[in-house]
């Protein structure tokens, strides 16, 4: 059963970026063999199931791609906020706020990290991994959370997927180039500049939704 994190973090992100994975399918299917696809039981088997086979790879394509920015970005977790914002400093937590939390790690993972908030890499890869036990606590449990994870997962995923539609539709306008054909150039040129600014804007996105995980996470883990 697919839940609400999968439809709206990863099932949309692929629907919202598969246009040009579908485009580039039925670019060859149409210069194919026109009696063979002429036929209409080929034509709505053939393209239902081009269709369907290409949604999940872009779905596949954004999950991966997706991670592997949020990997560069964030220096696999050692840069997420949810690290980040306890070092000495930070100043998006309190001086106090971050004591609490600290404590209550201790309290609750026997997890000491007093001395252990300088900016250093060591010190960095510790805290990421007792964040890991808060957030494994939650998971899946706190609705606050998973929206803040939904919000998060959907800017990755956008990223990470239109990139890759941004490739593909610049493969399209080479090929529409090559074919002499002008609609299909204009069209791949749209899609090109569509996603573009849609990859900007969830590499914008990741950042501060990130930030609002954290924040969130931190409330609830200091409430419960």
């Amino acid at each position: 059963m697919i839940d609400k994190y999968e439809l709206r973090a990863q099932f949309m992100p692929a629907l919202l970026c598969s246009a040009p994975f579908i485009a580039f399918g039925f670019y060859f299917l149409s210069r194919l063999d026109t009696t063979f696809w002429g036929a209409l039981l080929a034509q709505t088997v053939g393209g239902i199931t081009m269709t369907f086979a290409l949604y999940y790879l872009a779905a596949f394509v954004c999950r991966h791609v997706g991670k592997w920015l949020e990997d560069w970005m964030f220096k696999e977790g050692k840069d997420f906020p949810t690290t980040s914002f306890l070092l000495d400093r930070d100043a998006n937590c309190s001086p106090e706020r971050k004591k609490e939390i600290l404590v209550k790690i201790k309290k609750e993972f026997e997890i000491n990290l007093e001395g252990k908030t300088t900016d250093t890499a060591a010190n960095r890869r510790r805290i990421h991994e007792a964040i890991g036990q808060v957030r494994r606590r939650f998971f899946k449990k706190n609705e606050m959370i998973l929206q803040r994870n939904i919000q998060f997962g959907f800017s990755k995923n956008i990223a990470g997927g239109a990139l890759v539609s941004a490739l593909v539709s610049m493969a399209l306008t080479l090929l529409a180039v090559l074919a002499n054909d002008q609609q299909a150039l204009q069209i791949a040129l749209v899609l090109a500049v569509i996603y573009l600014v849609l990859a900007v804007y969830g590499l914008v996105s990741m950042g501060s939704n990130a930030k609002r995980y954290a924040q969130t996470l931190f409330d609830e883990f200091l409430a419960s």
